[in-house]
């Protein structure tokens, strides 16, 4: 039997396969950091990720906040540069917008990388610089400072950008043709770890390769009688993928009755299951803990779901990885 630290070490492996891009938000005022937004803009998308900052986008009839705010929703990371510059005012909060764009970050837990000049700016006209970077050095005990605004490595904030990947990695993008694959890993991850929760889980489940006698009747006449033969396992294969959440009973007695192969005489829409056929399949899946049932409410009238156990999927996960 594995141990648990070789399922860990390979969930780890396969997270570490999952090639992520990550949007980056740039915040800093725009005119004095012209040239370093750029450089940050053009390394940034050299590294695969994505800048946001207002410069990409087109003019709009939208407020500035209106666009800046959902910007600052969809980023993985904030991107902090804390200057010589207050910056222009939102006359609503009299706050610059890039302590505005700080502020909102921080509510929505963004996680936050700050770089700031690391000297007290002189400015007499305008203090509020030096609140808002006394407020920025309080809030991000790990702020990095740099001397002056020419000597802002941009190699040190891409470091920082990686290490923060690494460090607190946020949901990002995937391509889209991915998505397949991923979700195959994933099955096959969480039949492994179901085996090692219970390894021997499946044993009693060799029973499924019996055959069962299906019986039932015409709906247009209950005394046209017909007779059938299956497998319990194709049976629960068929409707394991309906049963991932709860669906009703009547729904996959349709679905079981439809994949019958009968004569040309018999019209695959007109036919039903009996009562005892039904018992007999219902109860082997629930007696192997295959399936759960709930007994719900629809229209006033009592509805069986089904859904399947977590021995279920892996039980159908197990069988899909052999066919």
């Amino acid at each position: 039997m594995k141990s648990w630290g070789w399922w860990i070490v390979k969930i780890g492996k396969s997270r570490n396969m999952i090639d992520k891009k990550y949007s980056i938000f740039i915040s800093s005022t725009y005119k004095d950091l012209k040239e370093i937004r750029e450089n940050l803009h053009d390394r940034i998308i050299k590294a695969g990720n994505f800048p946001l900052a207002m410069e990409n986008f087109p003019a709009s009839d939208k407020t500035q906040w209106n666009i800046i705010q959902p910007l600052i929703d969809k980023c993985d990371y904030f991107l902090l540069i804390v200057g010589f510059h207050y910056g222009s005012i939102d006359k609503e909060t009299k706050l610059s917008y890039t302590e505005k764009e700080y502020e909102y970050a921080l509510k929505i837990k963004k996680p936050i990388l700050s770089f700031v000049i690391d000297e007290t700016v002189i400015d007499e006209k305008n203090e509020n610089i030096n609140k808002f970077r006394k407020k920025v050095l309080e809030n991000n005990k790990n702020a990095i400072l740099f001397p002056e605004i020419n000597n802002l490595i941009i190699a040190d904030v891409i470091t920082s950008l990686n290490k923060a990947f690494k460090d607190t990695p946020q949901n990002g993008w995937i391509r889209g043709d991915k998505f397949d694959r991923l979700q195959q890993k994933y099955n096959n991850l969480q039949r492994e770890y179901n085996q090692l929760l219970k390894p021997n889980d499946l044993d009693d489940c060799d029973c499924l390769d019996e055959q069962v006698s299906l019986n039932g009747y015409m709906l247009d006449s209950p005394l046209n009688r017909w007779y059938g033969k299956d497998i319990f396992k194709n049976i629960f294969v068929l409707i394991a993928k309906q049963i991932l959440d709860y669906c009703p009973e009547d729904f996959l007695y349709t679905i079981i009755t439809r994949s019958i192969e009968f004569g040309n005489d018999i019209p695959e829409y007109g036919i039903n299951l009996d009562s005892k056929s039904k018992m007999v399949i219902r109860d082997k899946f629930a007696k192997l803990n295959l399936i759960v049932l709930s007994d719900k409410k629809i229209n006033n009238k009592s509805t069986i779901f089904w859904k399947i156990t977590d021995k279920g999927k892996n039980y159908f996960y197990t069988y899909e990885e052999t066919k």
